[in-house]
């Protein structure tokens, strides 16, 4: 199962047409056709009730689709939390000296760095 998959099964259920889901998804009608079909085989039941005025989700569909938008949504999070680490990044400095700090007046060069670096949170 993979998440261009649910995202489709999504879409679907929202517009209840293939080929409007395929413009919102920026994506061909026959691609987001074959997303579901795919989707369909994999958990062996049909998702939609398909008709001549468009699709509308099966009561186990209507089942899956909660579980699918919790999925999407934990990804969201996920995301998220990446771009907050990366944002929050603390990297840490080593000094080697081959001589006593106070000489080398390591404690005026470590003020300085203190001060130019961001503080962590």
């Amino acid at each position: 199962m993979e998440l261009y998959q649910l995202k489709t099964f999504i879409k679907i259920a929202q517009t209840g047409n293939l080929t409007e889901a395929a413009a919102q998804l920026n994506t061909s009608q026959p691609a987001v056709s074959a997303h579901l079909k795919s989707l369909e085989k994999e958990v062996g039941f049909a998702l939609f009730h398909r008709s001549s005025k468009g699709m509308t989700i099966t009561e186990k569909g209507s089942q899956l689709i909660v579980e699918a938008q919790n999925i999407l949504s934990s990804i969201d999070k996920f995301q998220l939390k990446v771009n907050e680490l990366k944002e929050n990044q603390v990297d840490h400095i080593r000094i080697g000296v081959n001589t006593e700090g106070h000489i080398l007046r390591i404690a005026k060069l470590i003020k300085y760095i203190s001060e130019c670096l961001p503080v962590p949170i």
